[in-house]
């Protein structure tokens, strides 16, 4: 059996076109996230422009034909249903522990402030009410409009209706009303919706909530 010996030349060639394929999957690794970080940022900054764009609030300014559907009324204009909340001798339970006690109250259309010292049960009274208490038993009546109702049908009404609790994470202090409004219509519908149409329902909210 005769053993070859190969030239160095043939192993120096081959260590070469080894190093350049090396090098060229590690410049392709690299570059193909920037420019895909490109090409994100390139489309997020013409989302945000698009979110200012001057166009979008005209859609929905007073007396604009194109705010209406069809020439019907515009929804800021529409008549909301008013709700009348009642509660009668409300108790909270949690475990063993009393949080309220015969907590007897009316809640008529408008402004309510609910005041008292810190731990007097105000915040537990409210997620009661909103359908929002997750733990623990209560005892008396919860009414909408002169109807009580039993503790599902009641949560399934109450929580339709808006609701902020007293530390929501999901808000940020830095963002304004309509960029809330906007990155959520964003985050929420379904990709397949237009970044324009999707402003355009969160400038419905604002003109339903008399914002905008």
């Amino acid at each position: 059996r005769v053993k070859h010996n190969i030239p160095s030349h043939f192993l120096q060639s081959e260590n070469k076109d080894l190093t350049k394929a090396i090098t060229a999957v590690s410049i392709a690794v690299l570059l193909i996230p920037l420019l895909w970080s490109a090409l994100a940022f390139k489309r997020s900054k013409a989302i945000f422009e698009l979110m200012y764009e001057p166009s979008i609030f005209r859609k929905l300014t007073p007396g604009d034909s194109s705010a209406d559907d069809g020439g019907g009324t515009a929804p800021s204009q529409l008549r909301r249903p008013e709700f009348k909340l009642s509660f009668y001798k409300l108790s909270y339970f949690i475990k063993s522990k009393q949080i309220l006690k015969d907590v007897s109250v009316t809640f008529s259309p408008g402004i309510t402030a609910i005041m008292g010292p810190s731990g007097s049960g105000k915040t537990t009274l409210l997620n009661l009410i909103s359908g929002h208490a997750s733990v623990g038993s209560f005892e008396g009546s919860r009414i909408i409009n002169g109807v009580p109702y039993r503790k599902e049908d009641y949560d399934a009404i109450i929580r339709h209706q808006g609701y902020v609790e007293q530390d929501d994470k999901l808000l940020f202090d830095a963002l304004t009303v309509w960029e809330t409004l906007a990155f959520s219509s964003l985050l929420r519908i379904p990709k397949e919706v237009g970044a324009t149409e999707k402003f355009t329902r969160a400038l419905e909210i604002l003109r339903e909530l008399g914002l905008a």
